[in-house]
């Protein structure tokens, strides 16, 4: 039964990753979502969150900070599939890289989405390439890339802060 769940994981993970890189040829070839149109902030994190295949001990250590208050939430233009993979991409680097026992805090701010986990944070010798595509420490190197392109479609940009206290902190500017 273990070993069948871990499978059923491994699945869900691997099917999550080719919908991220499905996603990241369509930007190369400059086609538009099928569901572009104006959405919720607030609503496409918490759906994204909900969709997002973890365990129960990963999702206790993700907090969404503004998650019913409605005064910070804002309408972007853009595509619901491609922020949804924008944050797939980042909570899978958190719990990757800053390991399975980092919090992630997410909150919205001045039309900004951030993403912050207190993990170990990143080797200052990647971070000026952080975005560049085929840069990596493990894996393919196009999680990022794809974000920063995800983010340049829908008229937004993304940047990388380091956090004083460990960890990270990316910035989803709309």
């Amino acid at each position: 039964k273990d070993h069948i769940d871990n499978l059923e994981k491994s699945n869900t993970k691997a099917m999550q990753d080719i919908d991220i890189m499905l996603s990241a040829t369509k930007i190369q070839n400059n086609d538009l979502p099928s569901d572009w149109g104006e959405y919720s902030l607030m609503q496409c994190v918490n759906q994204s969150l909900d969709e997002y295949k973890m365990t129960e001990e990963q999702r206790d250590l993700i907090s969404f900070l503004n998650q019913k208050e409605y005064a910070g939430d804002f309408v972007f233009t853009g595509s619901h599939t491609l922020l949804k993979h924008v944050l797939f991409n980042l909570i899978k680097n958190a719990f990757k890289y800053a390991g399975s026992t980092a919090k992630i805090e997410l909150f919205i701010k001045n039309n900004n989405l951030l993403v912050n986990n207190k993990g170990y944070g990143l080797n200052n010798d990647i971070t000026n390439h952080l975005f560049e595509r085929y840069i990596t420490t493990h894996w393919y190197g196009i999680g990022l890339n794809f974000c920063k392109q995800a983010m340049i479609k829908m008229n937004g940009y993304i940047k990388y802060n380091a956090s004083f206290t460990g960890g990270t902190e990316f910035i989803l500017i709309f």
